[in-house]
């Protein structure tokens, strides 16, 4: 959308916010973002210290899949670089927790984590993250 992969808008009027989704942009409103931001500092320490203060040792990565070698098969036949891990699967609108039957397909998006070396090479593995 507008030349660019992706859109974000800070909305200062929670209620106008559909107006924004509906034309694909993601939105951050103030007050819900330092809320959930202290509900994660809460609930979720470890996650959060990894997300903000994240360490140089330390890498999270979304990236899509467009390597056409990949989509369609299985997690388990995926050789990932050793210091990287699958997080999540995006798929549409699905949320899915990776396991080894997980079934790659394009288009999906990928939460990596681990050494950033491994992270990027995995990324560009999964044909969605140039070289850095």
């Amino acid at each position: 959308m507008y030349g660019v992969a992706n859109v974000v808008a800070r909305v200062n009027d929670p209620g106008r916010r559909d107006l924004f989704v509906k034309q694909g942009i993601r939105t951050v409103s103030v007050p819900l973002s330092v809320s959930a931001g202290l509900e994660n500092a809460v609930l979720r320490p470890n996650l959060f210290q990894i997300l903000t203060d994240r360490p140089k040792e330390y890498d999270v990565l979304e990236t899509a899949l467009r390597s056409r070698a990949l989509a369609g098969r299985r997690l388990r036949d995926v050789r990932l670089p050793g210091g990287s891990l699958i997080l999540l699967i995006r798929r549409e609108s699905e949320l899915i927790a990776p396991r080894g039957s997980t079934i790659l397909q394009a288009g999906d998006l990928v939460t990596l984590a681990g050494d950033p070396e491994s992270v990027w090479g995995a990324a560009r593995l999964l044909g969605g993250a140039p070289d850095r």
